[in-house]
């Protein structure tokens, strides 16, 4: 063997001889070295560890601190918080009390909930508290979308009347140009910036259409419309300014080019003005006035709410407007309205269309002292008295109210009924005769609990269902069907003999 040469354990014990430190130090190898790393990685994992339970531990205790009800429930809480840091099994034990917590008080609120529901509903629980879903209460948002509502439907049983004398009783969806037009006018009537200068002319008369008759929008306040006034439109200060500051100015020869027909008169609009349940005032109403006017629309503006400013409104519409062709005054509510009226009817040769629906202060004896002049009206065609309560009884005002708006008009039979044929049976002047006797209140007797009361005096009776007796034929009738004979007969018999058509009466 000593001829082969040393052996490889010789060979190692020669150099660790020689070398002390390797034999001091022996040489790790790699599962030693991996041991280590993964040492020093979990104690980084235990020390983050160590952190988020502190952050936890300390949100906790804010909770706990802020709650009253959680402090009262665990009272040991404030001692485990203030004693050694917990581990991880106490940090877990608070999580899930907090949420058992948690979800005892939604079920508590679940039970209150379903009490309020069958507290209001008999039997079992409608669908929509599967949904948890609570009735809307005053103020809320959906309360306010409700009130809105009704009083849409209110405004279109109020403009029934006008919308038929106009022409739109079709329903028609609204299309996408007045969906643009409807948002404009919100956008305006909350108080941002809407451009209401640049609307065409031609599509001002929708826009009022929208927010009037239609109700379908907002209604327009007395800004938007002086926004949608067009430039050409002065008031008559600012004309008779005009006209005095070119009377004192000295002449020149450039007046003698100018044109000898100068116009200072108002600019030619439209024919048609819808101001329906708008709260425009008399000033913006005096400009938007004028001779050119064919169709005008006040039902239920606040222009014709009020003795004061009923009397100015028909003051200014009688002086401005002597074309006037068709008239809505649904809603005026006045106590002078037979002076009003006839005031009215010397302006207005012209009238072919009026309008007073919903007035209660209508009656057939102001109908009678109305039309017993020959004068009153001669063109006239369509007399509207829809919802006027002395025209209808307890139960007919009912239905009226509730389906209003979904009702369309017809026009009234010649008669009530057989009595009120066997009247129009006599000649023309026996009628007319008999009508100016009704008129001063001599044709009928009224039935027990009534009263007997002015035609300009200002009532508002809930309906006309006493019963009253004839004094020609002693048949006792309803005083409603009455009311509504002698509103028939009054106008049958203003009309003049030379016209083909009468005028037609819409209750």
């Amino acid at each position: 063997m000593s001829s082969h040469g040393p052996t490889m354990e010789e060979r190692e014990r020669a150099l660790t001889a020689l070398i002390p430190s390797l034999a001091r130090r022996p040489a790790p190898d790699d599962g030693q070295r991996g041991a280590g790393d993964g040492s020093q990685r979990l104690a980084a994992r235990l020390a983050k560890m160590r952190i988020e339970d502190r952050r936890r531990l300390r949100n906790l205790e804010g909770r706990a601190s802020s709650s009253s009800s959680l402090l009262q429930q665990q009272p040991g809480s404030s001692s485990v918080v203030g004693g050694a840091f917990p581990g991880s099994e106490t940090l877990a034990l608070m999580g899930d009390e907090e949420r058992a917590t948690r979800r005892q008080r939604e079920q508590e609120a679940l039970a209150r909930r379903r009490n309020v529901l069958r507290s209001r509903f008999a039997g079992p629980l409608p669908p929509g508290s599967w949904l948890d879903e609570e009735p809307p209460r005053p103020g809320t948002p959906e309360r306010k979308e409700q009130n809105q509502g009704w009083d849409q439907r209110r405004k279109r049983a109020l403009s029934r009347s006008v919308r038929h004398m106009l022409g739109d009783g079709d329903g028609r969806l609204p299309s996408l140009v007045d969906a643009a037009l409807l948002a404009i006018v919100d956008d305006a009537s909350s108080g941002a910036e809407a451009d209401l200068e640049w609307i065409p002319p031609h599509l001002q008369p929708r826009l009022m259409a929208l927010s009037g008759r239609l109700a379908q929008g907002r209604p327009l306040t007395d800004a938007v419309l002086r926004r949608l006034l067009p430039p050409s439109l002065h008031s008559l200060e600012e004309q008779v300014e005009h006209e005095r500051g070119s009377s004192s100015r000295a002449d020149s020869w450039e007046d003698d080019e100018a044109p000898l027909s100068r116009s200072t008169t108002r600019a030619t609009g439209s024919r048609l003005l819808d101001l329906s349940f708008s709260s425009a005032s008399h000033a913006t109403l005096s400009r938007l006035l004028g001779v050119h006017l064919r169709i005008l629309s006040l039902a239920g503006s606040e222009l014709i709410k009020g003795d004061g400013p009923a009397s100015r409104t028909v003051a200014l519409v009688a002086g401005a407007c002597p074309q006037l062709e068709q008239l809505s005054l649904a809603g005026l509510e006045t106590s002078s309205g037979l002076a009003l009226l006839r005031k009215l009817c010397r302006a207005t040769p012209r009238l072919a269309s009026l309008d007073l629906s919903h007035c209660d202060w209508v009656d057939g004896t102001l109908v009678a002292c109305l039309f017993s002049e020959h004068s009153a009206w001669p063109r006239l065609q369509s007399l509207y008295l829809v919802g006027c309560a002395s025209f209808y009884g307890h139960e007919q005002l009912a239905a009226h109210d509730s389906t209003a708006a979904e009702l369309a008009l017809q026009p009234s039979p010649l008669f009530v009924g057989p009595w009120h044929a066997h009247h129009a049976a006599n000649s023309r002047r026996r009628r007319q005769a008999k009508s100016r006797a009704q008129a001063q209140g001599t044709g009928w007797e009224e039935g027990p609990g009534s009263s007997s009361s002015s035609s300009s005096s200002s009532r508002s009776p809930a309906s006309s269902s006493y019963p009253t007796r004839c004094t020609v034929t002693g048949k006792r009738v309803e005083a409603h069907q009455w009311e509504r004979a002698r509103a028939l007969d009054a106008v049958s018999c203003s009309a003049p003999r030379d016209r083909a058509m009468f005028c037609q009466v819409y209750f």
